[in-house]
């Protein structure tokens, strides 16, 4: 075998001397199963394991995608909806400017306790926008001094 040859089954991947190496895999004969389980049984036999241990296919769209969750409450019973999206690692923007006085001071104590519970931080972005944002993501910016000097508590 020549450097040619070698060169050629590096970039190819073939090798005269690797005939053997296939295998031919027949349809299972047909019988009184339905036609899902033949195709099921073809595809076992057709797809031996990898040398790994297991046939592994991964879904290239199967990371989770970044998502900000924008919400403005109106009563109290909306929490536990956006405690989930806390809870799932969401960036959630907090709206209070239409909810009542004692409701957006419930809701922020509720869901400040929530991101603590999840290593999440609470940031004041105007006078009733808060912004939750998961351990692994940063705000970057100031907010206004009068937003800054205002205390969450309304």
């Amino acid at each position: 075998m020549g450097l040619m040859d070698k060169f050629k089954k590096m970039v190819d991947g073939i090798d005269d001397d690797d005939d053997n190496d296939f295998v031919v895999y027949s349809k299972p004969a047909s019988n009184n199963k339905s036609s899902n389980q033949n195709i099921n049984e073809y595809r076992s036999q057709a797809m031996p394991a990898s040398p790994t241990g297991g046939n592994k296919i991964m879904s290239v769209h199967s990371q989770n995608q970044p998502a900000v969750v924008l919400v403005k409450p109106e009563s109290f019973t909306e929490a536990s909806s956006i405690a989930d999206n806390i809870n799932e690692k969401r960036t959630v923007v907090l709206n209070l400017e239409s909810t009542n006085m004692e409701i957006a001071r419930r809701l922020v104590d509720f869901l400040v306790g929530v991101a603590y519970a999840n290593g999440a931080t609470c940031k004041k972005v105007a006078s009733k926008t808060f912004i939750f944002t998961p351990k692994n993501t940063a705000v970057i910016g100031e907010v206004s001094g009068d937003v800054a000097d205002e205390s969450i508590i309304f």
